[in-house]
């Protein structure tokens, strides 16, 4: 599953000096922002240089090893007892838990990936330019 807004987040740590504060705030949302084709060209050669140092597969690092963390937790829904009891017209029902599927445990998403920066990087350094949609 991609998650837009870590990979989003990391760049505008990574390279606020190349995106303006509009650019950072509106790159969050779908909302038809416009990054121009020298900002594009900028991030595309940042992303790679961070690549190539490493930066990148250790911020990876660190979102593994936090959902790695996560699994180990009690879900936040049904708090380890793996089922929901719930009311209804025949009195209370039992159903397995949604949100952990009845595991008991949070389920740990990993959010940022190496490959994503790396496909973000070339298309970047591709596009001439976009538009967040």
């Amino acid at each position: 599953m991609f998650l837009w807004w870590p990979l989003w987040e990391f760049v505008c740590r990574e390279a606020g000096d190349i995106l303006d504060k509009t650019d950072r705030w509106n790159g969050c949302f779908n909302q038809g922002h416009y990054i121009s084709k020298r900002k594009a060209s900028a991030l595309a050669e940042r992303l790679e240089t961070l690549l190539r140092r490493r930066v990148v597969s250790a911020e990876a690092g660190w979102h593994l090893r936090r959902a790695r963390r996560e699994r180990k937790k009690n879900c936040r829904v049904c708090h380890g007892r793996r089922v929901l009891v719930q009311r209804s017209d025949s009195g209370r029902v039992r159903t397995r838990c949604h949100h952990c599927d009845g595991t008991g445990r949070r389920r740990g998403v990993v959010k940022f990936r190496t490959a994503w920066i790396r496909e973000f990087a070339s298309f970047c350094a591709s596009s001439g330019g976009f538009r967040i949609d």
